[in-house]
């Protein structure tokens, strides 16, 4: 009876005057049948609201189409976005990471672009360490010693930063030059005090070979936990962004085309899918009351 149903209506034209695009039609068939199944309509009248019904299930699916479209392009390019915005967002803090590492660093360790920042340098230098000639440069050991949140006057820096350094000046030499010429730049306190403290560290290690390991030891020590931080950061940050998806839904995440698109087909289809539902029971009404 179905296949009957549906052939009496494409036959009687009850379709014809439905909006209904030559690549929707496939589609729009197989919700015509499947309600003429369900339904099984009789009259002219009956036969016009299953009609109408289909057609207003066809708009609603399409309109959710849509949505789900702009969801797949949502995760797609949410990272970059959110990525872009916590970049711009974070820039002030690490401007002034150079100059003011004991107040920034906890912000650079808890922030994923900070975090990739920190590795990133400490990692160059121990790239540097660990070729067939290591060296690395008062840069690169100041570089590191501030991914500890150190300055790099004496004064300042942690006791860890401070064997680094004193163990750069070994491993480097000459010791006396490099350090006069280090302590000049610096900002110190205690002058005596801390010269006498860095002379004696750097006279532990005698032999700048075994400096040179125990330098790559300790710097490699410090890339590790940054990478072990790192990875708990970039999972909460990647948590934060299928959060930030799942709640925009396909509402375009600050987009202007793609939330107003959104938007639309949201009402479009919620609209579609009440008139299906009044229509619905209108035709169970009238079947009711053959």
């Amino acid at each position: 009876m179905s296949g009957n149903s549906s052939q009496n209506a494409r036959k009687h034209g009850l379709t014809s005057k439905l909006n209904i695009r030559p690549e929707d039609q496939l589609d729009y068939d197989e919700i015509h049948n499947e309600l003429l199944d369900t339904f099984n309509p009789e009259t002219k009248d009956e036969l016009l609201l299953l009609a109408d019904m289909a057609h207003c299930r066809l708009l609603a699916t399409r309109a959710h189409q849509i949505i789900n479209l702009n969801i797949d392009e949502e995760a797609r390019i949410a990272p970059k976005i959110l990525g872009d915005r916590a970049s711009e967002s974070f820039r002030p803090t690490y401007d002034k990471f150079r100059d003011y590492p004991d107040l920034t660093h906890s912000a650079m360790m808890e922030s994923h672009i900070g975090i990739h920042r920190l590795v990133y340098i400490v990692d160059e230098a121990h790239k540097r360490l660990v070729k067939p000639r290591p060296y690395i440069s008062f840069k690169h050991i100041c570089d590191v010693i501030r991914t500890l949140g150190s300055r790099v006057e004496i004064d300042l820096v942690t006791p860890e930063a401070f064997e680094l350094m004193a163990l750069y000046f070994a491993f480097v030499g000459p010791t006396e030059i490099a350090i006069e010429e280090w302590l000049k730049t610096c900002t110190i306190r205690d002058f005596k005090t801390s010269e006498k403290r860095l002379h004696q560290m750097v006279s532990e290690y005698p032999d700048r070979k075994a400096a040179g390991v125990e330098l790559t030891k300790r710097i490699s020590d410090h890339l590790q936990k940054l990478r072990d931080k790192q990875a708990k950061v970039n999972e909460s940050w990647n948590l934060h962004v299928e959060r930030s998806i799942a709640v925009n839904h396909g509402m375009g995440l600050g987009i202007p085309d793609r939330v107003n698109n959104s938007k639309l087909m949201y009402r479009y289809a919620t609209t579609h899918a009440n008139r299906y539902d009044r229509l619905a029971d209108k035709l169970r009404s009238q079947i009711r009351n053959r």
